[in-house]
Formats: structure tokens, sequence, C-alpha cells
């Protein structure tokens, strides 16, 4: 499945708003993210659409969204955004790569 995910930089009146926004294999969704440059990484007030689909494509969604979530870390390298996640007892990683 085609998933993409846009992290993004909102000034307005001095304010600083970071926030993310993508489509994964169903739904649109969205929220807030924060990070420091040690790496840490945390998403937060994550909202998604809510259609439906065939149960392969919702059961790939539902762990996508879970995974995402749970991103605790990242990495950028070569214009590659790399996210570490811990899902169920693992951790794994999530790769990003340029897509438009």
């Amino acid at each position: 499945y085609d998933v993409w995910l846009q992290l993004a930089e909102e000034i307005k009146q001095g304010s600083t708003h970071l926030f993310f926004r993508g489509n994964s294999s169903v739904n649109s969704y969205g929220g807030d993210f924060n990070f420091k440059p040690s790496g840490e990484l945390s998403f937060t007030n994550m909202y998604q659409t809510e259609k439906a689909s065939p149960p392969a494509a919702m059961s790939f969604e539902e762990s996508y969204f879970k995974a995402l979530a749970s991103s605790n870390h990242f990495q950028i390298t070569k214009n590659v955004l790399y996210l570490t996640t811990f899902v169920d007892g693992k951790s794994e990683r999530m790769v990003f790569v340029p897509g438009f």
C-alpha cells in the first residue's frame, strides 16, 4: 500500500506549531508532533478520516497507525526519514523516502 507522511511547521504571531498529515492505505490522517535535536520524537492529537475499505487494507492501516503513534525516535539520512517504533514488544523501523 502507498502511504505518505508530511511534517510541517507553521509560524503564527511568533509562535511555532509543528504538525503532520498524510494518507495511509485508506484514510487521511494528521495531528501534532514534537521533536528534540537528539532525535526524540512524539506524535500527539492524532486524527483520521473514517472511510471503509477491504479488510486487508484496513488491517494494514491499523498496524500503520499503531506504529506511527508509538514512534519515539527519528533520524534523517540523505533525505530519508527513519522512525523508530516499538510495537507488540519489538522495536521496528519505518522508512519514508521522498516521493514528490
